[in-house]
């Protein structure tokens, strides 16, 4: 089987699109390799392969669905507790990848803010690294809600602001 690919965005952050069809075996060696302790899947549908095979090695997955719709609301309470949990597991030296299907939006709405809390940088900044490092994810953050939820990162960590703003 081919190589895994992952885009690493951080010593011990790392995003990518679905990882159905990925050879399990590959998968697993590919974690291992980076160092990665955590899988978060914010796609619709979960990888119970991949799910089953990291809690029988004592690595955590997590799956929390979030809906790509460019007019349908998503939870912002889910995201900054997403975001919270990167930042922890990787302040703790564990490395994390997160996957949606593409690799474009949704990983990117956890990935992107969790990054400028590792590393104190502006999202804005971060974003445009992200896209010259994922060219084969055309669009990165291009769903316009998630855009300005990351973009306004530091006002809506805290309390969030109503979904029409968005």
């Amino acid at each position: 089987m081919g190589q895994i690919r992952f885009t690493k965005l951080h010593d011990k952050l790392f995003m990518r699109g679905h990882t159905k069809g990925a050879d399990l075996d590959n998968m697993l060696q590919a974690l291992h390799e980076r160092q990665i302790s955590m899988v978060i899947n914010v796609a619709i549908i979960p990888d119970l392969y991949l799910a089953g095979a990291l809690r029988t090695i004592g690595k955590e997955y997590i799956h929390e669905p979030l809906s790509d719709s460019h007019t349908k609301p998503f939870s912002q309470e889910t995201v900054r507790s997403l975001v919270a949990t990167v930042v922890k597991t990787v302040a703790h030296g564990w490395g994390v990848l997160i996957h949606c299907d593409s690799g474009r939006n949704r990983s990117a709405l956890i990935a992107i803010p969790a990054l400028a809390e590792i590393s104190g940088r502006p999202t804005e900044e971060i974003l445009t690294e992200v896209r010259l490092k994922r060219p084969i994810a055309r669009g990165v953050l291009d769903n316009p809600r998630f855009r300005k939820f990351v973009l306004n990162w530091q006002v809506v960590k805290g309390e969030g602001c109503a979904d029409q703003d968005l």
